[in-house]
């Protein structure tokens, strides 16, 4: 099912301060997202500490955290592993 993706300010913000070759890992890991969560190379799962929160990874370093409601994905932040997951 494909789902409707929207980004926060937050998400936004951060996306714009990633480096140039990290923003296209990370389109291309957004159109896995909305198409399948469960695609092999986003690893999604339920963040820590977090009920509704969760996280995938953009590649090994980077991740995405965001929410999930029936028909649409909220992205919530984006970065560095430490720092993406910070919240």
């Amino acid at each position: 099912m494909r789902r409707k993706i929207t980004r926060t300010k937050r998400f936004r913000r951060q996306y714009l301060n990633l480096p140039r070759a990290i923003r296209e890992k990370a389109d291309k890991q957004l159109r896995f997202l909305g198409q399948d969560l469960r695609y092999p190379s986003l690893r999604a799962k339920k963040f820590k500490g977090e009920e509704d929160t969760l996280e995938a990874r953009v590649n090994r370093f980077y991740r995405m955290t965001f929410l999930l409601d029936d028909n649409e994905i909220f992205l919530l932040t984006v970065g560095p592993h430490d720092k993406a997951l910070k919240r």
